[in-house]
């Protein structure tokens, strides 16, 4: 099947550590790498030191890896977002998101992505999750606007935004990046 001319999204929070991560981890490995796709957002993903979910998910598979920190933890422990595909990854950065002090720190991933039909701005983020807390999510995607209009110009190749909102598809934040 030729897709040179679609390009194909996936995006799962993994739920850090929480849970059987031994007995997940080869079941999300192997859902991804099913699902073929040309870029994976993956939210609350662990690092420690240069080691991070991310990579061990990719690990055999051939994938490119960015991770983005949102959070610093202590102890050399971060939480953040993470990019993968089968295509180079260019452009990386890590974009900060306003977060209010108290709340865990949040970011956005951002990489341009070489797929075969061009370059794929791609940004993965995770939103403030706390369901009363709507005012800083919108804070966040404005922010989040701002970071798409500077990396991907109305004039190239459309942006993809991925990730993981914590808002239901009527709220405010949501309505605001319709």
């Amino acid at each position: 099947m030729d897709r040179s001319d679609l390009w194909r999204v996936v995006t799962l929070n993994i739920w850090n550590r929480q849970g059987p991560w031994p007995e997940r981890l080869p079941l999300i490995r192997e859902g991804l790498r099913a699902l073929d796709a040309d870029a994976i957002s993956l939210q609350e993903v662990l690092a420690f030191g240069g080691a991070t979910q991310a990579h061990e998910i990719a690990e055999g598979l051939g994938w490119n890896v960015y991770y983005a920190p949102a959070w610093q933890i202590g102890g050399g422990l971060t939480f953040g977002n993470a990019i993968l595909s089968p295509h180079p990854l260019t452009d990386t950065q890590c974009l900060p998101l306003p977060t209010p002090a108290g709340l865990e720190t949040r970011s956005c991933a951002f990489a341009r992505i070489e797929c075969a039909h061009g370059p794929m701005p791609f940004f993965a983020t995770h939103l403030t999750f706390q369901a009363h807390l709507g005012h800083v999510r919108c804070a966040q995607v404005r922010a989040l606007a701002d970071h798409v209009a500077a990396l991907a110009p109305i004039e190239g190749p459309p942006p993809v935004l991925a990730g993981d909102f914590n808002a239901d598809p009527d709220a405010d934040e949501m309505r605001f990046l319709r």
